[in-house]
């Protein structure tokens, strides 16, 4: 295949635009992408202000401790759920550190929705003092 059909492929598969914005190319001669992110700090502001969470960790990470609010969206189920997701409304897309957060933005992103990814995740989170709801939320 070599180096250019890899690159192609991977274009194919993951198309630029659907993550973040196109900064220019790297010394390889692919697009470099800005996934927007956030870190805890501006989250928290975020937050109080009421916007839409969406964390995709696993359901028994989810309980045993989540962002008070945020809808449980494992990333595994999230390209099959983003219509759940308000339109009109840019997302913040948590997970446990922000590795898992920077995908689920860039699947939301690619559904027509804005998406931010909160570094630090929930883990990040709880180390501040900030607030954990438990259990699924029913």
């Amino acid at each position: 295949m070599g180096l250019r059909g890899a690159v192609d492929t991977c274009a194919r598969v993951y198309p630029l635009g659907y993550g973040g914005e196109v900064l220019g190319d790297t010394p390889s001669g692919m697009k470099e992408l800005e996934m927007r992110e956030v870190d805890l700090d501006e989250f928290a502001v975020r937050w109080a202000d009421g916007v839409p969470v969406v964390d995709v960790r696993e359901r028994w990470e989810y309980v045993d401790g989540h962002v008070p609010g945020a809808l449980l969206m494992p990333l595994g189920q999230l390209a099959a759920r983003t219509a759940e997701i308000p339109a009109g409304e840019v997302v913040y897309v948590i997970c446990a550190s922000g590795n898992r957060s920077r995908e689920g933005a860039r699947i939301v992103e690619a559904a027509g929705r804005g998406a931010v990814s909160v570094a630090g995740g929930t883990s990040g989170w709880a180390a501040h003092g900030r607030p954990l709801d438990r259990g699924d939320g029913s």
